[in-house]
């Protein structure tokens, strides 16, 4: 990673700014990595943080990393599904480094057995509950994962088992969107078209009255909810 005014301002950029914020909290509460530890791989994370001006841990290094991350996206035009979703679910940074925490091992599968060891449950190479809720010495972590949970932003992979122990991740579809990147095909019940796929209102043959009500989507849109009914089923 190059500074980070030097990123181009894209959604996977700012995914990945997020990625290193969730890294550059976890390195905190690890011993220096080596290859005996089993925390080699995390050298090269290192290196990247180390070039955007963090090599050594800072007791404000957070504040200083969101910071300079809120800086770059004030020179960012288009559209970040982070921000978008940051606004959208008041996700404040603790909750945002929690999120990327969780999905790191989406990421890199060798953040597996580092979740795995620091879980303290063999088998399990995803960060649980217990665990994130230690990540600050309130509750603050605590109730920022429940909230998450109940947003939909995380899933417990095993609901069943006690809450201390739940296996979080992200919902593969919302990961992918945050990183600017939609399949086709989102759910079974659920598909996405660019905009720029659609064809142009002039294209369509409509009814006199469904034109004209469409004509003024987008005025509404700017405004307030809009909520399109279709048949049953549609």
């Amino acid at each position: 990673m190059s500074r980070l005014d030097q990123l181009p301002r894209t959604a996977a950029a700012h995914f990945r700014l997020h990625v290193y914020a969730a890294v550059l909290r976890l390195r905190g509460r690890l011993p220096v990595p080596d290859e005996e530890n089993g925390l080699g791989f995390l050298t090269g994370y290192y290196s990247e943080l180390a070039a955007a001006g963090f090599s050594e841990p800072e007791p404000d290094e957070e504040t200083r990393w969101w910071a300079l991350v809120e800086d770059w996206e004030r020179s960012a035009a288009g559209h970040l599904p982070l921000r978008a979703l940051r606004a959208a679910a008041a996700l404040d940074p603790l909750a945002l480094t929690l999120l990327f925490t969780v999905g790191l091992v989406d990421e890199d599968a060798r953040f597996g057995s580092l979740f795995e060891a620091l879980n303290g449950l063999p088998g399990e190479p995803r960060p649980t509950m217990g665990l994130l809720a230690t990540w600050t010495e309130d509750d603050a972590a605590r109730d920022a994962a429940q909230a998450l949970l109940s947003a939909g932003l995380l899933d417990a992979a095993n609901p069943d088992a006690p809450r201390s122990r739940w296996a979080l991740q992200v919902p593969p579809v919302l990961w992918d969107g945050l990183r600017g990147r939609l399949p086709d095909a989102l759910a079974t019940w659920a598909h996405y078209r660019p905009a720029e796929e659609l064809p142009a209102l002039d294209d369509l043959l409509l009814p006199d009255e469904t034109a004209r009500a469409l004509a003024r989507a987008p005025a509404l849109i700017a405004t307030r909810p809009l909520l399109i009914r279709g048949p049953r089923s549609s």
